[in-house]
């Protein structure tokens, strides 16, 4: 995966499955991560307060990350709003 810049399968993995356990409930009840590529998680969160909420938060999930997954291949976020 590394020649794709994605991060290991079980860095994605983690992500997505204890995501609720990294971020608190509160945060993943709004936001969810979609992707990831170059470093960057892409999130998709439900409404533009929380869009604002997740920039602002940006870093400090970053370091959730670090910690719960015990890894620094996630060096940004970016926030994209649902459709639905």
């Amino acid at each position: 995966m590394k020649h794709l810049d994605a991060p290991s399968t079980d860095v994605v993995r983690s992500i997505f499955s204890d995501w609720e356990a990294i971020v608190g409930e509160t945060i993943a009840a709004h936001a969810r991560p979609q992707r990831i590529s170059k470093g960057e998680l892409v999130l998709e969160v439900d409404d533009p307060a929380w869009a604002s909420e997740m920039e602002w938060l940006g870093e400090e999930i970053v370091r959730k990350i670090h910690l719960a997954v015990e890894t620094e291949e996630i060096t940004k976020i970016k926030v994209l709003l649902s459709r639905n």
